[in-house]
């Protein structure tokens, strides 16, 4: 299984359903913590989920565990990237992971 990323700022709906399309990906799981507002309509939960079927022939999941938390969002917002700590000790950059949704291609 590959595990690519896509983020849907700053992208067209033909772009991002495109790059969607051609991946070959089977699901999209969304790990946005506030998936429903303020975003571009394509890209709200679930008009996103309706796009990837009919468009894409893709599966939506929401999968809130590995969403980062409010407070994690909060120091990118005010201080920009933010490292979190992992259980192994090592240090992971939530850059604009707030915003980046997984999808895998088998």
């Amino acid at each position: 299984m590959k595990i690519y990323t896509i983020g849907s700022t700053k992208k067209s709906a033909s772009t991002f359903f495109g790059l969607l399309k051609k991946s070959g990906a089977e699901r999209l799981v969304d790990v946005r913590l506030n998936n429903v507002s303020q975003l571009a309509g394509f890209a709200k939960r679930d008009d996103l989920k309706y796009f990837l079927a009919e468009l894409c022939g893709m599966e939506y999941v929401h999968e809130l565990q590995l969403a980062p938390n409010q407070a994690m969002l909060d120091g990118y917002k005010k201080h920009g990237a933010v490292g979190a700590s992992t259980s192994a000790g090592s240090s992971t950059s939530l850059s604009s992971a707030g915003s980046r949704l997984l999808y895998h291609a088998s």
